[in-house]
């Protein structure tokens, strides 16, 4: 019971298929070929034929007549003929699957001996005609019975007398009788107790629905059987039972055209036999080329399988093609016929319009998931327009011709990829390769630390355990150690060939971060109890550490580029700092200054002695944020006038007589004032300046010693050593010294209203004893022109170098103009401006070392 389900199930998945919608273009081809090859044969009165195509179904197809008026349907009943053994063959297959007996089972183990027959022929030798046991149907005998005793039943013990002699040793060659499957019948009956024909109508024709097809004689015909003509006479009306009854199991089953496409499709589909027992069936042999019930024959150079079958009034032909699996039957209502022909013809439509069978496909029958490019070649198709590809699960690829690539995706498995030819006419037969898809390894890589590394350290990358190793570097080890920044790849390979691309691992390179753009933000007037941002230009993978000024607070944004601070009660001002720093270290910082008050302003300039009884100008530079500036001095009776210059700030001060005290000013904003800068000035005149003279001179000497005049000065004080005597111009900055025997200082002191200025000294060494007077003749001093007017021309001689004074006076001897000259040893020249004095006369006096030499100067105004 379990078997018969299996063949219902079977059958009907079959059943689904052959529903299927035939191609028309085909269909066209097949009935204008049957029709033409039937008119143009007289001999064949009618044929029905049909053609299974996998994927299109059943074909049927009539032409001719039945008989007078009335022509051929496909759904008429045809007698099989040999065309019936196949049924036979497989019931003793099938029998032999359920083990009731063994196709290795001689005749003697089921039957009595018979005249003629080996009982040691076996079940196998039977099926294929390998038994030499002589065939009754060609003894005249036989022939002459049917003939005359149409309606007479012949047992089969009575057909078995007709045979003559074994016609060679069992299994030694091959001879078809159609006595080897009448044996074959009496065999079943004998193992099962019932008859070949009820066994193959519950086994094998109700599981697959083949109602139209029964075993004549012993099942009533089921249907419209065709006209039946031999030799060009109907025999329709003529008695089957003599003819049927002696055929038996080797030729009485009758059927359709449609339901022998099925048979044959269920049977050579694997839905009816187990694999073994498909391939006894169809284990050909030779000579002969028999399998068992059908034979291998070649058409139009293609391997097929079928058979022929013909008796009085039949003749039909199977042809099977295990390529393209279709399957092609001509059932012929007339012996002779062209049915052997025409059938064939109709196969020939099939291999001439339909894409052919294809070769082999050739490409890699191993993969890894994950690879690539992986072409899969067959030769063209013959008739092939297109080709129609399929792949396993996970394989993508596309083509429409006979050359595929085919990506493995990392999810692909093991499967067949298959391909056909296509083109107007339908589908071709499909070429299969099988493949199997090895797992893609995994291909991970693992940093002994963190990617991001700073210039001059390295990081190792680890790939996973594979069999082997490329990196994108060129190395070949497991391991690799970087110091570069980019993007690290590796491909594994396991030990089967597949091979894993690993995702990037990208290393960076990262130094100490450097100097910070400049701070921006308000650095002035920022008072106490306010607040503010301050920012830097933002640098990636870096992080900020603010320092903020005393008396202020970071409230918000420490370790990024901008920060908000809070300025306290008691800021006053202070340095606001930032550097920038990463795993590698700190940067440099940056600072800015930020103060609530004004910076100090910056010196002071003016006058810094001799202001007594003077007004003089005091200014410093503008201070950044300053609105204004305060001024005061402590110097008693002072009396300060401001007011604004271009780019500072400047003040007059207007003295009375004091020795000295501080002037100072303050910037002011709305914050408070800055702390004062301060000027410490004197209403006395300034220490002189250089002391000229001869500092080592001879006791007994004669020397000239003078100053530049000293701005505010009105008199000069100076003391010479002891033993010393000055002879002359005391209170003047120009003396004669008359020079004893103790060296020491010369000094001197300009002096005003005010007080004394600072000490000025010329030190002179221990005179010499030998007594040098001074040589005024040795000076020679030309003056020109003399009366003059705006200028004079001095030309004078020295012995060496040095700097001198010229002084002009007034007949009092009041100093009007006082020149430094430097001179070199031998002629000299100078020239005085006289603007601005007066005509009259006056007094030039050289003052040079230890000489003077003194001109009267007469001076000549143009009127």
């Amino acid at each position: 019971m379990k078997k018969l389900i299996q063949l219902v199930i079977v059958f009907s998945t079959f059943g689904n298929a052959i529903g299927q919608s035939f191609n028309p273009n085909l269909a066209s081809k097949l009935q204008q070929k049957l029709d033409a090859l039937v008119s143009s044969n007289p001999n064949t009165k009618g044929m029905a034929a049909s053609v299974y195509y996998p994927g299109q179904g059943i074909w049927t197809g009539a032409s001719g007549l039945s008989y007078s008026g009335h022509p051929i349907t496909a759904d008429m009943e045809f007698g099989l003929a040999s065309n019936s053994k196949l049924f036979t063959s497989v019931m003793l297959l099938k029998l032999a699957e359920q083990q009731v007996l063994s196709l290795e089972d001689s005749l003697h183990e089921w039957l009595p001996n018979y005249n003629n027959i080996n009982p040691n022929v076996t079940i196998r030798q039977l099926l294929n005609h390998r038994s030499g046991i002589d065939d009754m149907f060609y003894t005249q005998a036989h022939l002459d019975s049917i003939l005359k005793k149409h309606d007479r039943i012949w047992k089969p013990e009575e057909v078995l007398k007709w045979i003559g002699p074994m016609r060679f040793t069992p299994g030694t060659n091959f001879y078809y009788s159609n006595t080897n499957y009448i044996l074959a019948g009496l065999i079943v009956k004998s193992a099962t107790g019932q008859s070949i024909a009820k066994l193959i109508r519950d086994s094998l024709l109700t599981p697959l629905q083949l109602d139209s097809t029964f075993s004549d004689v012993e099942e009533a015909p089921i249907g419209t059987i065709s006209h039946r003509w031999y030799n060009g006479i109907d025999f329709h009306d003529t008695s089957r039972l003599s003819l049927n009854s002696a055929s038996g199991p080797a030729g009485a089953i009758f059927s359709t055209v449609s339901e022998m496409a099925q048979w044959y499709h269920a049977l050579l589909d694997g839905n009816i036999l187990s694999p073994n027992s498909l391939a006894e069936l169809t284990n050909f042999l030779t000579p002969g080329n028999y399998g068992l019930g059908f034979a291998k024959y070649t058409f139009f150079g293609n391997l097929c399988w079928g058979h022929g079958g013909q008796t009085l009034g039949y003749k039909t032909r199977m042809i099977y093609d295990p390529c393209m699996k279709a399957v092609v039957c001509g059932l012929s209502n007339s012996f002779p016929s062209a049915s052997d022909g025409i059938t064939a013809s109709l196969y020939q439509v099939l291999v001439d319009y339909l894409p052919a069978c294809p070769g082999l496909i050739t490409g890699l029958t191993t993969v890894c998931q994950g690879q690539s490019n992986v072409v899969y070649t067959i030769p063209a198709i013959k008739n092939a327009t297109s080709y129609i590809w399929t792949l396993p699960d996970g394989a993508q690829g596309f083509s429409s011709t006979n050359s595929i690539s085919i990506h493995f995706g990392s999810n692909a498995i093991s499967g067949t990829i298959i391909v056909r030819g296509v083109n107007d006419y339908g589908e071709g037969a499909i070429a299969k390769l099988a493949i199997t898809v090895n797992p893609m390894p995994n291909a991970i890589i693992t940093a002994n630390g963190s990617t991001t590394i700073c210039q001059g350290s390295k990081l190792e990358l680890t790939a996973n355990q594979a069999s082997s190793y490329l990196w994108n570097t060129g190395a070949i080890t497991q391991s690799i150690e970087v110091a570069t920044a980019g993007n690290y790849i590796v491909t594994v390979t396991n030990s089967i060939g597949c091979k894993a691309v690993s995702n990037p691992t990208t290393v960076k390179v990262i130094t100490i971060p450097g100097l910070p753009d400049p701070i921006v933000g308000q650095t002035f007037a920022v008072c106490a109890n306010s607040s503010g941002t301050y920012s830097v230009s933002q640098v990636n993978d870096v992080q900020y550490y603010w320092t903020p000024p005393p008396g202020s607070t970071i409230t918000q944004g420490q370790g990024t580029h901008s920060i908000s601070i809070n300025f306290n009660g008691n800021f006053i001002s202070g340095s606001l700092s930032v550097l920038m720093y990463n795993a590698c270290g700190l940067g440099p910082k940056r600072k800015i200054t930020i103060s609530s008050v004004p910076a100090v302003p910056g010196s002071i300039v003016g006058k810094v002695y001799a202001n007594c009884n003077a007004t003089s100008s005091y200014s410093i530079r503008t201070v950044e944020s300053a609105l204004n500036y305060t001024w005061t001095t402590d110097i008693p009776g002072a009396e300060i006038t401001t007011y604004q210059s271009p780019g500072d700030t400047a003040v007059s001060i207007k003295f009375q007589q004091f020795y000295s005290g501080y002037i100072q000013v303050t910037a002011n904003n709305n914050c408070g004032s800055s702390a004062p800068r301060k000027l410490l000035v004197y209403g006395v005149p300034s220490v002189a300046g250089t002391i000229y003279g001869n500092t080592a001179p001879c006791a007994g000497s004669t020397q000239n010693y003078y100053i530049a005049a000293v701005t505010g000065a009105t008199s000069y004080q100076w003391t010479v050593p002891t033993g010393s005597v000055i002879l002359s111009g005391s209170n003047t900055n120009n003396i004669k010294v008359l020079i004893g025997a103790n060296g020491g200082d010369v000094s001197v002191i300009a002096k005003n209203a005010c007080g004394n200025g600072p000490v000025k000294k010329l030190s002179i060494t221990v005179p010499c004893q030998s007594i040098k007077q001074p040589d005024d003749l040795g000076l020679t001093l030309s003056v020109y022109p003399n009366p003059c007017n705006e200028s004079v021309h001095l030309s004078f001689n020295e012995t060496k170098f040095g700097t001198g004074l010229i002084q002009i006076t007034d007949f009092k001897g009041t100093l009007l103009k006082e020149i430094q000259q430097a001179y070199v040893s031998g002629s000299n020249s100078a020239i005085v401006q006289l603007n601005g004095l007066s005509s009259g006369i006056y007094f030039l006096n050289w003052i040079s070392n230890d000489k003077i030499k003194t001109v009267k100067l007469i001076k000549m105004n143009s009127n």
